[in-house]
């Protein structure tokens, strides 16, 4: 789940954006804030698809993913 949250820092407003409860990023405008959920999400969305291919692969601790090659024989 990605939400955005507003807060103040200094007195200054900003926008957090946290992913699975966790902040990411923070940004002086909404729109920025909006713009950056809307990047991660059609990155997880990719990572999603990418997860149900049939390709042998990995996901590490990052969230990177990795593709298993065969070997040759």
């Amino acid at each position: 789940m990605i939400d955005i949250v507003k807060g103040y820092v200094n007195n200054k407003e900003e926008w957090r954006v946290y992913l699975k409860g966790e902040c990411v990023d923070q940004f002086e405008d909404y729109s920025d804030a909006l713009e950056y959920k809307f990047a991660l999400h059609q990155m997880l969305m990719e990572k999603a698809s990418i997860a149900d291919d049939e390709q042998p692969h990995y996901i590490d601790n990052k969230g990177h993913i990795h593709f298993k090659h065969e070997k040759k024989k």
